[in-house]
């Protein structure tokens, strides 16, 4: 995606979040090798098309893919388990209750 090159990938876990079928790329069934040859082959048929996709894709690294949203992404994941953490030693240590307090 950073290089503006569309991807073909199978629609599994977590790439359908990355991959927006059609617009930056194209999503396939897994396992299947006639759909991946379908979609590879489409997008060599039409190179104004698969451009298209390249460019919305390079966009989405741009803006979606930063260190500074990757460490604020980080960061909030850290303040949310921290409640959770402290709700779990709580009891074992006299100091901790007194932080967690």
């Amino acid at each position: 995606m950073a290089m503006a090159r569309p991807v073909v990938a199978s629609s599994v876990n977590g790439v359908p979040e990355i991959i927006k079928d059609g617009l930056n790329g194209l999503l396939i069934p897994p396992r299947n090798p006639q759909a991946l040859e379908e979609a590879i082959r489409s997008l060599l048929r039409d190179p104004v098309r698969a451009a298209r996709m390249g460019i919305a894709g390079k966009q989405e690294v741009a803006t979606a893919f930063t260190a500074g949203k990757m460490v604020d992404d980080t960061v909030r994941v850290f303040e949310e388990a921290m409640p959770a953490l402290r709700k779990v030693s709580v009891g074992t240590s006299p100091k901790i209750q007194q932080e967690a307090a």
